[in-house]
């Protein structure tokens, strides 16, 4: 296995730790990786996957990324 950091939203991490929490899995890491694995095998989508590379999907009210 391949060991890596992120950075999330903080609303995003606890929501993933409530899952996590609610279903009985001590690791959010292992839920990321079952989460990861799932999104991966479902295989090419029928259009392309179109991500916003280096801008939070996010705005500050200044309107800065």
């Amino acid at each position: 296995m391949k060991r890596i950091t992120i950075t999330v939203d903080p609303d995003d991490y606890a929501a993933v730790a409530h899952i996590a929490k609610d279903n009985d899995i001590m690791m959010v890491s292992w839920l990321v990786r079952r989460l990861m694995r799932e999104f991966l095998d479902r295989g090419e989508p029928e259009y392309p996957l179109r991500l916003a590379i280096g801008r939070s999907a996010k705005t500050t009210t200044r309107g800065a990324y």
